[in-house]
């Protein structure tokens, strides 16, 4: 008996566990999962875990998403989101870390760049209106960035997991900010049942 989903998630953890983990992670969840990462990870996962529950994109088909037509509303709240992501300080330290052709370049065209990452994002959420999203860790890449805010604006909750050397001092935090709220400590087998990660294994 097939069951009911209950949404679907964005998933951002790369390459952080075995095939078969992922294999177990994916026909487990309640929610549809939107894998995204980088294409390398996304062909390699997709190669070699066969699950029905899954959907691949790469960042560069996130980022070229433009498969929904805003409706009025959407178009509205379209410079406030542009807005949001762009003035957030964060935005322009993680492009230039991680895009920028030289060291502390930014440029109008960086902004053009930022601005069309936001609005595929925001096409991408708008379609999809997934319930949270989820990275193994604070993101400190601007692909990851971008659409993880343009999610906190739509008030998505974005889930990660903060790593220590012992494992019983693993915790999964939520909100993108100084100050993020706990909510458990982890062990980093994961399942998304009910919206959050559990320990199935040490």
């Amino acid at each position: 008996m097939k069951r009911e989903l209950k949404g679907s998630v964005i998933l951002d953890v790369g390459k952080a566990f075995e095939y078969s983990e992922f294999k177990e992670l994916f026909d487990n969840s309640n929610y549809r999962i939107l894998y995204i990462g980088e294409d390398y990870f996304v062909k390699d996962i997709q190669s070699n875990v066969e699950s029905d529950n899954v959907e691949y994109w790469s960042y560069e088909q996130l980022y070229g998403f433009d498969g929904r037509n805003l409706n009025e509303d959407e178009k509205t709240s379209l410079t406030s989101v542009i807005d949001y992501v762009q003035n957030d300080k964060m935005t322009v330290e993680l492009f230039d870390r991680t895009k920028s052709a030289y060291l502390f370049n930014y440029s109008t065209r960086n902004d053009v760049e930022i601005i069309k990452m936001t609005v595929s994002a925001y096409r991408f959420v708008c379609e999809y209106q997934p319930s949270f999203m989820l990275l193994y860790e604070c993101s400190h890449n601007i692909r990851s960035w971008v659409i993880a805010k343009v999610c906190e604006w739509h008030n998505i909750p974005i889930r990660y997991c903060r790593n220590h050397v012992f494992h019983w001092r693993n915790v999964l935090l939520e909100g993108m900010n100084r100050n993020p709220n706990c909510w458990e400590t982890v062990v980093f087998i994961v399942n998304l049942r009910n919206g959050r990660i559990i320990c199935l294994k040490r």
